[in-house]
């Protein structure tokens, strides 16, 4: 994954969790407007922190439609884009039935409305690089478990979007480095050391020396 290390934080056990907490923290920024869209083929994950938040807020949560060949419709999410519109929460393949999302442009829409793009790829991440950068997505999720390793969450966020938010962790916790504010206390060193040792699995056979980025 080709990322800024200085945004990138290691959370708790499993990436549900992480998108709880993540999502939590940016209550406050959607409470006065009414749109989240999230997409009618991602996995539950990054659907029901939505729907808790718009229930606990009185927000509006619209689904995209999906065609007939399991691709997205992007003219409904068109549609359904306002300037109301905060969060397009969407995967980068389907956990159902792989389809593939047009990620660039989703992220074009979503930000032309003024809204963060928020992606998961925990199944997109064991077939494919994934360069941040070029993505432009605000937000990004995956899990080393779909990839040989332990259950744990990682996350991207962009510094000036994260720097907004108001992380939910415990006091101690210190705000820098960057990503330390959205981490929960004591890491699972445990859980970190089979990450590492998931990634050393994969790069030996692809020939890449594990200890470039």
């Amino acid at each position: 994954m080709d990322i800024d290390l200085d945004v990138l934080s290691h959370l708790i056990r499993k990436r549900t969790d992480e998108i709880e907490r993540i999502v939590a923290g940016t209550g406050y920024l959607v409470r006065t407007v009414v749109g989240v869209g999230i997409f009618l083929l991602d996995h539950d994950g990054n659907v029901s922190p939505w729907l808790e938040l718009a229930r606990d807020l009185d927000l509006k949560v619209e689904f995209v439609e999906i065609r007939d060949d399991t691709m997205l419709d992007l003219t409904d999410l068109e549609w359904k884009l306002t300037e109301r519109t905060r969060v397009v929460a969407f995967p980068l393949a389907s956990n159902a039935v792989g389809t593939l999302t047009d990620a660039e442009r989703i992220v074009e829409l979503a930000h032309a409305a003024g809204a963060l793009a928020w992606a998961d790829a925990v199944h997109y991440a064991p077939h494919g690089r994934i360069d941040v950068a070029a993505l432009d997505v605000d937000v990004l999720l995956c899990s080393p478990y779909k990839f040989f390793g332990p259950h744990l969450g990682i996350a991207y966020v962009r510094r000036d979007a994260a720097e907004r938010w108001r992380p939910y962790k415990v006091r101690p916790q210190s705000d820098e480095p960057f990503g330390h504010r959205f981490e929960t206390g004591t890491q699972p060193y445990e859980l970190l050391a089979g990450m590492v040792a998931a990634d050393g699995t994969i790069d030996a056979p692809l020939g890449r020396d594990p200890a470039l980025p």
